[in-house]
Order: structure tokens, then C-alpha cells, then sequence
């Protein structure tokens, strides 16, 4: 699957977010995984860093790496981060 670049502030599902992108999440739109999701830390407002994409990816955030099926992905919308690199250590906005 092809991944985009975009511009910061482009709404767009995490599975289709370029590896090595940090990314702010907007909105959790799985229902049924929410209460997953967010125990794993995956919640709005949370600040992540791509580290593999593929058939499943890896994202890492706070210095802890998750494995995310594809579904579970694609049901996260994202916008990616104005300061690019490990972004999730700094404070928010």
C-alpha cells in the first residue's frame, strides 16, 4: 500500500501515515475498539511516532512501541505534527 506525505493539519487514518511521521491522533472512530485503544494509550490528543508500516504497524510513543493490526489503524484519524521528531516528549500545544 502507498503511503502520503501530507501537510500538517491533513486529516488523514493512521495506516496510510508515511513511517517515520509523528502524528497527534483526532479522533478514535472504532467503537468497538475504543476502550482497547485507549488502554494501550492510543487516545485523543496522544502524540505518536510511526515507526514501521506494513501489514500491521508499529508506532511508538513515550518511548514504548505498540503493534497495530491494519483495522485497528485504519479506525484512528490523525493529523500529522508540525515539529516532526519525537514529539510526543514535548508539551502540548
Amino acid at each position: 500500500m502507498q503511503t502520503t506525505k501530507v501537510t500538517p493539519q491533513a486529516a488523514l487514518h493512521l495506516s496510510h501515515v508515511e513511517a517515520g511521521s509523528c502524528v497527534r491522533i483526532l479522533e478514535v472512530s472504532s467503537p468497538t475498539h475504543e476502550a482497547r485503544l485507549k488502554a494501550m494509550g492510543l487516545c485523543r490528543d496522544r502524540r505518536l511516532q510511526i515507526v514501521k508500516q506494513g501489514k500491521n504497524l508499529l508506532v511508538e510513543l513515550y518511548g514504548t512501541r505498540v503493534g497495530l493490526a491494519r483495522e485497528l489503524a485504519n479506525g484512528i484519524e490523525v493529523e500529522l505534527c508540525a515539529s516532526a521528531e519525537r514529539c510526543w516528549e514535548k508539551a502540548h500545544d
